[in-house]
């Protein structure tokens, strides 16, 4: 299958039900609370959660893993917790455990980690479950216990992380329930600063839910999977539920100072949805009853983790960058479940924490949404390679039970045109008895970290030659490249940018021929440009050219050859059709020599 390489994390996935038993796994990407991409060096959480329902009971639980590949265990950081991540020292089945095979529950021998849970538990053996009765319990509905243990990312940008893990107990006879391979990508964060308008979800109304005049749409999503449709009302959607709505209130109240009885649950926030709201923080006002309003998708969380919204993209461009977007809104401020009683403890409770998958690898996590009474934007951006179809899963990624209740609205994927973190003024290069000299210049760069100098023999595969720091009171910088491979007579040279939250991008290309100095001159006109463009070539020789246009990664998007004269040389430029507006390089390779030009195509 393609794979989607980001510039940005996920979750780890699977529901696997066994009669009223259902398990999944879920992270927290400790290092990035507010959410972000999987880097080298974060410290990730990794959960095994478990729900028993009420009812059912189950002998014997037991918990093992191995730490994944490409990580390193955090020692000490073995714990069994409530849905709401909370060890709670009256309830004996929470805990934090030794590393050590010792008196309790956990442990952690070389890659293996062992953990027994459940009343009555010990170093050796498991305990039992009831649903709704053994502690920590939501309400009278179902028991959740959640394993939880930290690692540090030690595998390198491009690579994957897989998770697993497995649940043992006796219902009816042993049972072995594994949480299903989830695989992270390990990627470097890249920054996006304008988008065009061209949304590539193009299903729900191009992930708006559409509008109409009726409170509950009437068509269910087929978008949504791993949750069931219901009209929203009273005390619906619950766990496990969704409702396509223009007002979360059941009564359809629409004024500034509902009652509780105007509420789901008599806690839910009564809002309208985001579409076209003039103030994106606060959203649109809820729609009156009978009147037409946008709809939103209004969701109450699984016990365990699971795909809430799936769709697939086409058309996309290998190379291409593209940025991920969605709204979204914890509506609950009082939902919180007391594990010991089954009352609520008016606090917001288990805080919705999303992540998304491309592809099936997952990318990128928005950290826990804590409750704001505002809609907050969630989006990342990443290089699409090798692949012109994508589908996009939102996951919900974390258990549900007493929180954990929020709405999505606006979910789009457009096309990146990309604006430098790090306002480059000029790069420039030439050739010296020392070697090639590099020189660049930047406008104000508070937030740069350094510069990583890459070198590439063909234009498109670059590897890193040399770091230069970047210091707030410097504005120009230079780098000589003294090793220069004899096999090659053309060079290409390229800066990547990195500010000090990680974020990283890419500068123009320079060339540089170290053979001869016969004279090559390149012009673009028009420039911006849409279907076409005239490449004017000045020559001090006639021969043959080719010409490539790239794309600010360095990767070839089309190619093409041509005779020139000596002197001034006109070549039309028939673009790609359905090329993405941005900047791009229009490479001229002669015998013995080589230019660039950029070009811009709106």
């Amino acid at each position: 299958m393609p794979r989607l390489i980001l510039l940005i994390t996920g979750m780890l996935s699977c529901v696997i039900a066994f009669s009223q038993i259902s398990i999944n796994g879920s992270y927290l990407n400790v290092s990035r609370p507010s959410g972000g991409p999987l880097v080298p060096g974060d410290i990730l959480e990794l959960h095994a959660v478990i729900s028993v329902n009420s009812g059912t009971s189950i002998t014997g639980l037991y918990y093992t893993d191995n730490i994944p590949a490409g990580t390193s265990y955090i020692p000490g950081s073995l714990k069994v917790t409530t849905n709401e991540n909370k060890v709670i020292a009256a309830i004996a089945n929470t805990g934090n455990y030794t590393d050590a095979a010792d008196a309790d529950q956990g442990q952690v021998v070389g890659s293996a980690i062992t953990v027994y849970m459940g009343t009555g538990a010990t170093s050796s053996a498991g305990g039992s479950i009831t649903g709704g009765t053994t502690k920590p319990a939501f309400g009278t509905n179902n028991t959740i216990l959640m394993v939880g243990y930290q690692v540090r990312v030690t595998a390198t940008v491009g690579s994957t992380i897989t998770t697993a893990g497995t649940f043992y107990y006796n219902k009816s006879g042993a049972q072995t329930v594994n949480v299903s391979p989830t695989t992270l990508a390990v990627t470097q964060p890249y920054t996006c600063g304008s988008t065009a308008t061209t949304n590539y979800v193009a299903q729900e109304a191009n992930g708006t839910f559409s509008s109409g005049n009726v409170q509950n749409r009437t068509i269910a999503s087929s978008n949504v999977t791993g949750y069931t449709y219901i009209k929203l009302a009273a005390n619906n959607p619950a766990d496990g539920q969704y409702s396509i709505i223009d007002n979360t209130s059941p009564t359809t109240y629409s004024g500034s100072s509902p009652a509780s009885s105007d509420k789901v649950f008599s806690v839910w926030d009564v809002i309208g949805d985001h579409t076209g709201a003039t103030n994106t923080a606060t959203g649109n006002s809820p729609t009156a009853k009978n009147a037409t309003g946008g709809y939103m998708l209004a969701v109450n969380a699984t016990y365990t983790p699971a795909i809430v919204f799936t769709t697939t993209m086409s058309g996309l461009y290998n190379g291409s960058v593209y940025t991920v977007s969605f709204w979204v809104r914890n509506i609950c401020s009082k939902c919180g479940n007391d594990p010991q009683t089954g009352s609520s403890t008016g606090l917001p409770g288990v805080n919705p924490n999303l992540s998304i998958n491309l592809n099936g690898v997952n990318y990128y996590s928005t950290g826990d949404i804590t409750y704001t009474g505002t809609w907050v934007q969630k989006s990342f951006t990443f290089l699409n390679s090798g692949t012109n179809v994508a589908t996009l899963d939102v996951r919900n990624n974390a258990p549900g039970g007493g929180g954990n209740d929020w709405v999505l609205d606006d979910i789009s994927m457009s096309y990146c045109l990309i604006v430098l973190p790090v306002k480059l003024e000029s790069f420039t290069g030439q050739t010296t008895p020392q070697g090639n000299l590099l020189k660049w210049r930047v406008d104000q760069a508070p937030d740069l970290h350094h510069f990583e100098v890459e070198r590439s023999t063909d234009g498109s595969i670059f590897s890193s030659i040399g770091e230069v720091a970047g210091l707030a009171d410097v504005d120009g910088y230079q780098f000589t490249d003294e090793s220069l491979p004899s096999s090659a007579s053309i060079l290409y040279y390229r800066l990547r940018m990195v500010t000090k939250d990680g974020n990283a991008t890419y500068s123009n290309i320079v060339v540089l021929y170290t053979g001869s100095t016969e004279g090559l001159v390149t012009r673009l006109a028009p420039n911006p440009a849409h279907a076409s463009t005239t490449l004017l070539i000045g020559s001090s020789s006639g021969g043959t050219a080719q010409i490539t246009l790239l794309n600010m990664a360095g990767i070839p998007l089309y190619k093409q050859s041509a005779t020139i004269a000596a002197g001034t040389t006109r070549l039309n430029l028939a673009l790609p059709a359905h090329l993405p507006p941005g900047i791009y390089i229009v490479r001229t390779n002669t015998v013995n020599a080589s230019t660039t030009s950029r070009l811009i195509i709106h």
